[in-house]
């Protein structure tokens, strides 16, 4: 049985850190158990190259892609299962359907989840910048693991890649655990 995904305190920058735990949460379900986040929350905060900034202001695209590379480092001294990930960061003026609709292809391959980094919102709305986990994409709804107020759904239409108005989409990293 899944957990449910991992949250993060209230006023913390910590984001990105429970993005990336609730992605591999996903990828390894029976191996993060609360035991491991505990271990994993240091390794993160030390990957990001500051861990005081980090939980005052959270990451940006270079931190984040520190964590992802220490947390993958760990992971092998630990004997996890191989696991990758790699970017998928939105183009400027790419239409955001054609983001989503790789996304999704993406998503489709089992134990994959993605890391999402979202900016200002154009719309006065409750969007904050904030770095989520994407599990599925369809045509109309994206579907979470979101360590904040977000909850686990979201329309596509809410969302938007510069210059198009809306939820600005930033950063994108793809998480898989290759089935061989």
């Amino acid at each position: 049985m899944l957990r449910k995904p991992y949250e993060q305190g209230a006023g913390s920058g910590l984001c990105a850190v429970y993005a990336i735990i609730n992605a591999l949460s996903l990828l390894f379900p029976r191996l993060l158990t609360s035991d491991v986040e505990e271990k994993l929350l240091p390794v993160l905060a030390d990957a990001s190259g500051d861990a005081g900034a980090l939980l005052k202001e959270g990451a940006e695209r270079p931190e984040v892609s520190r964590m992802l590379a220490g947390v993958y480092a760990w992971t092998q001294e630990q004997g996890w299962p191989f696991w990758e990930s790699r970017e998928l960061h939105p183009i400027p003026g790419e239409p955001s359907a054609d983001f989503w609709d790789a996304l999704a292809v993406e998503l489709e391959v089992p134990r994959t989840a993605a890391v999402l980094g979202l900016g200002k919102d154009t719309e006065r709305s409750s969007y904050e910048e904030h770095y989520t986990c994407v599990v599925r994409v369809t045509k109309s709804f994206i579907f979470l693991r979101d360590s904040a107020k977000y909850g686990n759904r979201l329309p596509r239409k809410d969302f938007g890649i510069r210059p198009e108005p809306r939820w600005s989409l930033e950063d994108a990293w793809v998480l898989t655990r290759p089935t061989h």
